[in-house]
């Protein structure tokens, strides 16, 4: 009976799983209630989902790259922003995790995992990933860790000292880390996404073998 118990607990979609809660606490997100993992369609639009405008030309700030060249935003300013980041998705109620690759293939693509505070975002963003089991992510040595923040305080911006276009937010990669901010309504600018995952799976792709193609 307990372990039937467990498994319903950890049961993908279902609100609270440990090992989730552990997994994106390992990321600095401590789940303040509830965390829905890899809703479909349908579920999603429960929540709340809609469909958002497409947007276009969001600033793209990337620290590093392949080629060793200058970075957009500064390793201190990264940390900044990413703080406050996870300390925004940690104090709100319901954070929306969806689970992706990006690649031309399984065998050597990039795994990618999305922790955002909108089920719209999400919604937006699988239209972009490819799928894959949530087993994959957590086992995969290298993932990607994408956090959105639809609703953060514009005043974020002004303090890590980064532009963003109007009210529209901004997108913001660290190689080092592995890991992508989308700000505002950065996750609506599909171009601007698929630019800075293609310059964060880059190095894990070559590194196995793969080509560098992007996602869908």
């Amino acid at each position: 009976m307990l372990s039937r118990k467990l498994k319903q607990l950890c049961f993908p979609g279902r609100a609270f799983s440990y090992g989730l809660n552990w997994a994106l606490a390992g990321r600095g997100v401590v789940v303040n209630d509830k965390a829905f993992q890899n809703l479909t369609t349908s579920e999603l639009q429960q929540k709340g989902a809609t469909i958002a405008e497409s947007l276009s030309g969001l600033p793209v700030y990337v620290r590093g790259n392949l080629l060793g060249g200058s970075s957009d935003i500064s390793k201190a300013q990264y940390a900044k922003l990413l703080k406050q980041v996870t300390a925004h998705l940690s104090s709100i109620a319901n954070v929306f995790v969806q689970d992706g690759a990006v690649g031309s293939s399984s065998e050597c693509d990039a795994k990618v995992r999305v922790i955002s505070d909108s089920p719209s975002a999400v919604l937006k963003l699988s239209s972009i990933l490819w799928k894959t089991p949530s087993r994959a992510v957590s086992h995969d040595s290298c993932p990607l860790t994408v956090y959105v923040t639809t609703s953060i305080s514009p005043g974020v911006v002004n303090a890590v000292g980064l532009r963003a276009q109007g009210d529209n937010g901004f997108i913001a990669a660290d190689i080092e880390r592995s890991s992508l901010i989308l700000c505002g309504k950065g996750f609506s600018d599909a171009n601007g996404v698929k630019e800075a995952l293609a310059a964060l799976s880059g190095p894990v792709i070559i590194a196995r073998g793969g080509l560098l193609l992007c996602a869908r």
